[in-house]
């Protein structure tokens, strides 16, 4: 209830001070360290909506996960590499032709 509390104040806050609204479709929960289904409810301009849950989110580039791994960043820059890598084979390969 004090989460809920503390996000019924932001989106207060944000609507009378600084007059930006937030987009409530881009806000998720990401449960980190427990599997306990919690819904939260933010208030858009006529309409109040559930948030949806996520387990991974990507912000500025980083890979955030609920269990905190960095796995799954590791895996995604591991297959960049290796598609740059083949290109770079490829391009070379009509060079020597």
């Amino acid at each position: 209830m004090s989460l809920q509390k503390d996000m019924d104040s932001i989106v207060e806050w944000s609507d009378k001070l600084i007059s930006v609204e937030f987009n409530v479709e881009k806000c998720k929960i990401m449960h980190i360290g427990h599997e306990i289904n919690t819904q939260y409810i933010m208030k858009d301009t006529d309409s109040v909506l559930s948030l949806s849950t996520t387990n991974e989110e990507r912000d500025l580039g980083v890979i955030i996960s609920s269990h905190l791994k960095s796995s799954s960043q590791c895996q995604k820059a591991a297959n960049k590499a290796m598609s740059i890598l083949g290109m770079v084979k490829r391009n070379f390969k009509r060079l020597w032709m």
